[in-house]
């Protein structure tokens, strides 16, 4: 069993057997925007360098489900899901850059654009412990959690430039399916504000760094009947402000910013369509930036 799937087991026994005051949900949409990109290096074939960057320009539903627990080390526990609003919908333009080593000194070679299509999906899992300090405007608590994302990309018609030969191409239609698994368990710090006199706005600020991220992609080049695997692992760190309006004694407005940076080192696997290895042990550099704006409402009861 993958340790995300322990972890959520894990945590639903833990809520079921624990003592709970409260309970928040909250249903919104975000705007996602950022990239996530791969590059290759090495002497395989007299030496390349090829960068692939995908966007993440998404509309996304988000949903998130909190407990206040009754716990003498823990305040809460959250659930934190995030879909894409349509299927492969469109995300912006991938760009595909190749460099010979022959060449190097002359810039890129070939150059292509292609257009995206993303199908997202994130799950969090983060339990927050009580407050370790506090003063008269903010207190602040401890927590752990593991994120696990998900992101698959149809790509299509491209346009591609040889500066070698200085011709151009174009291909209609698929030519390249593309998917990127990001999973981090994550310390994180949280600075909340104390409840105002009119009771009408708080805020939270969200530090979460690991030091254990895991990357994992799968590209199929339909156009040349390849596939390839890259397995990394880093760092990331995540950022995040929430701003919290009550509209009644159930039912806040909340305004959220979250921001995301990953890096990853790795190797990647060439095979073609039979399983046949082509290439392997290639030098491999994953990276995502993310940011994305919701806005929600939530019910507490």
């Amino acid at each position: 069993m993958k340790l995300k799937y322990f972890i959520t087991v894990i945590c639903i026994i833990f809520v079921i057997n624990s003592p709970v005051s409260a309970a928040e949900v909250s249903i919104g949409t975000a705007d996602l925007d950022g990239h996530s990109q791969y590059i290759i290096q090495g002497d395989q074939s007299g030496g390349f360098k090829s960068e692939l960057i995908f966007p993440l320009e998404q509309g996304i539903y988000r949903l998130d489900y909190s407990l206040n627990l009754r716990n003498s080390l823990l305040k809460s526990i959250e659930f934190t899901m995030l879909k894409s609003r349509d299927s492969y919908a469109y995300s912006g333009k991938f760009l595909d850059s190749d460099w010979l080593y022959s060449r190097y000194e002359e810039g890129k070679d070939i150059y292509s654009e292609s257009d995206a299509y993303l199908d997202f999906r994130s799950f969090d899992t983060e339990v927050t412990f009580k407050e370790f300090y506090q003063n008269s405007i903010i207190k602040t608590n401890f927590s752990l959690g593991y994120l696990d994302q998900s992101f698959d990309f149809i790509v299509k018609d491209l346009f591609q430039y040889n500066y070698y030969n200085n011709t151009t191409t174009e291909i209609a239609g698929e030519v390249l399916a593309y998917r990127v698994d990001y999973n981090l368990p994550y310390l994180g710090l949280q600075l909340n504000s104390i409840d105002s006199k009119a009771g009408k706005w708080d805020y939270t600020f969200k530090f979460r760094y690991s030091p254990f991220l895991k990357a994992e992609d799968f590209d199929d080049h339909i156009l040349r009947d390849k596939l390839s695997y890259i397995d990394a692992e880093g760092s990331a760190y995540l950022l995040g402000a929430e701003f919290n309006y009550q509209i009644s004694k159930s039912l806040n407005f909340l305004l959220a910013y979250d921001y995301a940076k990953f890096e990853a080192s790795g190797t990647q696997i060439q095979t073609n369509y039979y399983d046949t290895i082509l290439f392997e042990d290639i030098d491999a550099e994953i990276e995502s930036e993310q940011k994305s704006i919701t806005l929600a409402l939530s019910y507490l009861f």
